[in-house]
């Protein structure tokens, strides 16, 4: 019955406003939500978009500003009770997979206005916490409202064309802004307020037309959230665009009303005794898309011939330099949650938007202890799909032998606005910088703070910069092409004493030529494989009984190792021991004995159901940068998803382990293509090529299945499926843990985290993988990033 009379009620409204103005959005929104003229999204792509069921049927979107509350449109929620909604996270479908949750409260905006659609903005409140992960995460409110031809994206679920069909996949499309005089003629003197902004393309044939209702309007490749999708005239059509909640307008009334989150007690304390100007806020939320060259000159053809334009999702842009015919180097925090098929560079050309040659790129390789709060690691190599041609136009940097000293000038060249605030350059231009001595450097940034893998350029005086970008590209020693630095952040814009931070190139030429390499892995532990470097797996470990190689393991605290129950089964903890920091498996590094076992209860040493244990070290090891812990998934892996492998296996059937660490990319593949009638699946990850000679060996159970470019451990080497031997040719398929089914348990087993301890009460090990995100969070939330 009250679903019928919330139907009559609906078409009663909707009719009312069809014949006065012929706008087809607010109330009838629910029922009609669409994009048109999209394409699929990707999971991931879009981790902070939820979907939103209103009394099990009807559909709106909304955005995770935390993890237990979610943006969306008051239209959606009017006349509703908490009761009425469920919420959907970290899925392609509106409907199923992903996690769900109910609402507790609804914080409709107390002024909102159903006939004119004025303040349709509510928050709702759930009733308990979403897990973070690659694909759930939350959006950062703006703190400004976008300008007009600003390029933005909106994602959601509904009819792919006006009174068409609607779509079982997430879908997104790219809008410009229109500005307010704009669209207020379209829509009637004084229908469009301040509260409200714009977006639609003049030609029509793609709009978010009537929705995903309540669904973000994003900076396109961020998480800034710029509007929230509210009502439209039609669906696409030509000069009609749709309009959008502004979501700078309503940044107090959403924070005033947040809740702390749950994860650990006396994170808003950290966060508000961080002493950090919010004049840095740019830096961290939006870097790509604010490069600039400030005080520079235009560049001469074949000036700078290692230069690239990289092109993200068709819109944003960053900079780069050739280190081969083959490979890019660019900065994390410009391909970070980007997938290849987003990105394109342009090589050989003074206009990014033209000339020279183009390459799509078919690789990824960031940094995996990039760190996107205080930009450490701020390195990636982008693959391409095919050479460039080199050529006087085309050229490749030159790598340095030694970090540069405080006073020697530097160049760098880039695209991007000529002043802070001004408007972007098409021509490729270049500046003349000093090196700034490091402790000086450190004056100005005492957050997020300076290290060895920094260094500083900039003129005391200010008024030239590379500020804020051009992100990614190369900072080379003057008249000369050996690149020293990538553009990371900066604080304002060519202003006195504040130099730019730029990634310290020599401290990962190691890394860099480890990931120049050819991948290819088994002549050593498994067919195909690659020698790894120092640090490239800094929480791979070698357990050993007696001091003897047996199993590989992973670290997942300072004194927890993780491993299969198929290495611990018979053992005493006094004849085990852990070598941490080493890409030897009997030398180098830190050794620890090992305290106690926590094999699973219910491990079957015949099928390999639940092969997973935990060790507990004797005393800590001490985390650097070549000993680290993994994230564990809370969520299983997608089939196709590439995994790294890395381990000390037997070098051929039947022989002896490799001595030095190795590593193999592998996909997981559907694990019934593991399940035999002698070989029972429970929990457990399928891996492996149809025809390939990459697997893996004996000697590399244990050993964390990580998804590659990340630490995300998603599985551990449990057992070869009934499938040819090692070095055999055909298809190679191993099972492995499915880390994400054991969460639980795990949780259960640790320790109280002792690092976390130093500051925050109630954290465990597991939280402090997300305490740097929950930071972030926290502090967007009151208003101390952002």
């Amino acid at each position: 019955m009250k679903a019928s009379i919330l139907f009559i009620v609906v078409a009663i409204l909707s009719s009312k406003i069809a014949n006065a103005t012929n706008i087809t959005g607010y109330q009838s929104v629910i029922e009609d939500s669409k994009i048109v003229g999209g394409q699929p999204a990707t999971l991931g792509q879009f981790p902070f978009q939820v979907s939103i069921i209103i009394g099990g049927s009807s559909l709106c979107g909304g955005s995770l500003i935390s993890d237990r509350e979610v943006l969306t449109a008051a239209h959606c929620t009017y006349g509703n009770s908490a009761g009425a909604f469920v919420v959907r996270a970290g899925s392609l479908r509106a409907r199923t997979d992903g996690q769900s949750r109910t609402v507790s409260q609804v914080r409709q905006h107390p002024q909102y206005n159903a006939n004119t659609v004025d303040n349709d903005v509510s928050v709702l409140v759930l009733s308990s916490p979403f897990t973070l992960s690659n694909t759930v995460g939350v959006a950062t409110l703006a703190t400004s409202e976008p300008s007009a031809s600003t390029a933005c994206q909106a994602a959601g679920w509904g009819l792919l064309m006006e009174g068409g069909p609607s779509t079982a996949f997430l879908q997104y499309v790219d809008l410009p802004i229109v500005s307010r005089a704009g669209c207020a003629a379209v829509y009637g003197v004084g229908r469009i307020s301040a509260n409200q902004i714009c977006a639609g393309h003049s030609a029509g044939g793609r709009d978010t037309c009537q929705g995903d209702s309540g669904g973000g309007l994003f900076l396109a490749g961020t998480n800034t959230q710029v509007g929230i999708v509210s009502y439209g005239n039609g669906c696409a059509r030509p000069n009609i665009p749709g309009v959008y909640t502004n979501v700078a307008r309503y940044s107090a009334w959403i924070r005033d009303g947040t809740q702390p989150t749950t994860l650990c007690t006396g994170l808003l304390d950290i966060c508000n005794r961080i002493p950090v100007s919010t004049n840095i806020t740019d830096l961290y939320t939006n870097p790509p898309y604010q490069a600039k060259i400030i005080g520079g000159e235009v560049a001469a053809e074949g000036r700078f011939p290692y230069q690239v334009a990289i092109i993200i999702g068709g819109i944003g842009l960053c900079g780069g330099s050739l280190i081969s015919d083959r490979e890019v180097l660019t900065a994390a925090h410009c391909t970070k949650g980007r997938k290849p098929f987003q990105i394109f560079v342009r090589v050989g050309s003074l206009d990014y938007r033209s000339g020279g040659e183009t390459r799509k790129v078919s690789q990824i390789r960031q940094h995996p202890l990039f760190n996107s709060i205080t930009q450490q690691n701020d390195i990636s190599m982008l693959v391409l799909s095919s050479p460039v041609t080199l050529n006087e136009m085309v050229g490749v940097v030159t790598l340095p032998t030694e970090e540069p000293s405080a006073g020697a000038m530097c160049e760098t060249s880039g695209w991007g606005v000529t002043a802070e605030n001004g408007q972007q350059s098409s021509a490729l231009r270049y500046i003349e910088l000093p090196i700034i001595d490091r402790e000086t450097c450190r004056q100005t940034y005492s957050f997020p703070g300076l290290s060895g893998n920094q260094i500083c350029a900039g003129l005391r005086e200010g008024g030239r910069d590379a500020c804020q970008g051009d992100s990614g590209g190369a900072l080379v020693l003057s008249g000369t092409s050996t690149q020293v630095g990538i553009v990371s952040y900066g604080l304002g814009c060519a202003r006195p004493n504040v130099p730019g931070v730029y990634t310290n190139l020599f401290n990962y030429l190691s890394w860099i030529r480890s990931e120049m390499q050819p991948n290819t892995f088994c002549a050593s532990m498994l067919d195909g494989g690659d020698a790894a470097t120092l640090g490239q797996f800094p929480y791979q470990v070698a357990v050993l009984v007696l001091n003897r190689f047996i199993c590989g393991g992973s670290l997942i605290s300072d004194r927890e190792v993780i491993t299969a129950a198929h290495c611990t089964f018979i053992a005493k903890p006094k004849l085990l021991s852990v070598r941490v920091g080493s890409l030897e498996s009997g030398s180098g590094g830190e050794t620890r004995t090992v305290s106690q076992i926590r094999q699973h209860p219910l491990f079957n040493p015949i099928t390999l159901a639940n092969d997973i244990s935990i060790l507990v070290l004797s005393s800590p090891v001490t985390l650097s940068e070549t000993v680290g812990v993994v994230t564990l998934a809370d969520e299983e892996p997608e089939e196709a998803t590439l995994c790294r492998i890395a381990g000390w296996g037997i070098r051929v059937e039947n022989g002896e382990p490799s001595p030095s660490l190795q590593w193999v990319d592998i996909p997981i593949t559907n694990v019934e293509r593991c399940r035999t009638p002698q070989l029972p699946i429970s929990y457990q990850l399928c891996l492996g090529y149809e025809e390939d000679g990459r697997t893996i060996c004996q000697g590399d159970s244990g050993s964390p299945v990580v998804v590659t470019g990340s630490r995300i451990q998603v599985g551990i080497v449990s057992r070869a499926a009934a499938v040819p031997p090692c070095r055999a040719t055909g298809s190679m398929l191993t099972l492995h843990t499915n880390i994400a089914k054991y969460i639980g348990w795990i949780r259960g087993e640790l320790r109280p985290n002792k690092l976390c301890a130093l500051f925050l009460e109630g954290c465990n090990r597991l939280q402090l993988s997300l305490l740097c995100q929950k930071i972030q969070l926290l502090c967007n939330a009151n208003n101390i990033f952002g």
